[in-house]
């Protein structure tokens, strides 16, 4: 199996109509990861991720149930950065934490992604925020799973053999080492696979300057982690990515000449193929090969500061995937009080410009966005050109106004009530 990304311009009007579904008699194959990067009247470009010569089945990626019903029990809030794209926040290896933590104090239960708590040795997940690979959160509010809160996961880690290519054996020790450390410290069960067949896997840029990649011969992976995998909750991965100047493109990151992280885009690709074939909670940390070991680190932009402290980019992942929920995708389950479904999805925060499935599952649900003001990612969108239902799509200054209008939806107060000067009451006749 192989995996490229690619990019397309569609003509696209979005409008009242059932859009998702739409999407999909458009494109007419479905692809593994999919983002609308730039929206024109009657246009869309799209960039998206596509298997070839797969000899599995994957369920298509707009599947869709709309949500019938709103569950007012407890109010639960997605938050999400996408990848690759170098958001202002949650661009860098793990500068969203704090962020997140903040807005996990004011709702029952925040559900986010890797890409947000990811940063190295460090991840501050709460006890009521959610770790979810990217492509299940996509289900989860397209409606087709549920997710229920795991008190600890069976974690299996597969990591490349560096010596396949000519790294010194202590790289691989690292690695283990850093998982009997998440067994000590957490108290979890981690066990460990050496890949010796590896996937060759690239990371690129497009034209827009979004981290992209590609991915070949990953088939031998899936097919020796579906061997064991029914004896695990979660996976994670810790494999060696190349990249056209491994320690130019790392000094340059580093040194802010370049602002997009270059191998988010594909850690993305990578984990959404292999939580959709296994069904599984699957994470990915790139494996530091000798020379990044050993990089002499500047004094760098504090955002970036995270990655500087690690041997393996690992520990961050198997906190996650230790304590992921689980996927619930059994109808009359999804029904438990305990397992959170679309029903129970409040409201998402998100960099303004951004559009994937969330947001399209929002818009025709109904679903509450707050779009925080982001100058620095390359999206290309105008949100408020999407046919919103009034007062649904919400501009926040920063993530601090977007806390204050995360509780006035939680509370019921309306934003127009506490803006100055109020407008006149509406009369119809």
């Amino acid at each position: 199996m192989n995996i490229k990304q690619k990019n397309e311009i569609k003509n696209f009007q979005f409008d009242r109509s059932t859009n998702i579904s739409r999407l999909s008699e458009l494109f007419g194959f479905d692809p593994i990861r999919f983002a609308i990067t730039k929206t024109k009247p009657g246009e869309i470009e799209c960039d998206y991720a596509v298997t070839e010569d797969s000899k599995y089945k994957f369920d298509s990626i707009f599947k869709f149930k709309p949500r019938k019903f709103v569950s007012t029990n407890k109010f639960n809030a997605m938050m999400i950065v996408p990848t690759g794209i170098g958001a202002r926040v949650g661009g860098d290896s793990g500068d969203a934490n704090a962020t997140a933590r903040l807005l996990s104090t004011v709702v029952d239960t925040l559900i986010t992604h890797p890409n947000v708590m990811n940063g190295a040795d460090i991840n501050e997940l709460t006890s009521n925020t959610f770790y979810v690979e990217g492509s299940i959160l996509n289900r989860l509010i397209m409606g087709t799973i549920g997710l229920q809160k795991s008190r600890g996961n069976k974690v299996l880690v597969a990591y490349d053999d560096p010596i396949v290519d000519g790294e010194p054996e202590y790289i691989a020790n690292c690695t283990i080492n850093t998982v009997s450390a998440a067994r000590v410290c957490l108290g979890g069960d981690f066990d460990v696979i050496k890949i010796t067949k590896l996937p060759k896997y690239k990371c690129l840029t497009n034209e827009r300057g979004m981290a992209i990649g590609e991915i070949e011969n990953l088939d031998f992976l899936i097919d020796k982690l579906s061997e064991i995998s029914s004896n695990y909750d979660s996976i994670g991965l810790h494999t060696a990515f190349s990249v056209s100047d491994r320690i130019g493109t790392h000094e340059g990151y580093f040194k802010n000449e370049i602002e997009v992280n270059p191998w988010g885009g594909l850690e993305a690709m990578v984990t959404h193929t292999m939580s959709s074939a296994l069904n599984m909670q699957v994470a990915h940390a790139p494996m530091l090969i000798d020379g990044i070991i050993n990089y002499p680190y500047p004094i760098c932009d504090p955002a970036k500061c995270p990655e500087t402290l690690t041997k393996t980019e690992l520990y961050c992942i198997l906190k996650g995937l230790y304590y992921a929920p689980k996927i619930i995708s059994d109808s009359e389950l999804m029904s438990r009080p305990d397992v959170i479904t679309n029903e129970d999805i409040h409201c998402i925060v998100i960099p303004d410009r951004c559009i994937g499935l969330p947001v399209l599952a929002a818009l025709e649900q109904g679903i509450p966005v707050i779009a925080v003001d982001d100058s620095r990612n390359i999206m290309e969108n105008d949100l408020d050109a999407l046919p919103w239902k009034p007062g649904q799509l919400m501009h926040a200054k920063n993530y601090i106004e977007a806390v204050g209008m995360i509780q006035c939806l939680k509370n019921g107060i309306t934003l127009s009530s506490i803006e100055r000067p109020v407008k006149l009451t509406k009369i119809f006749e």
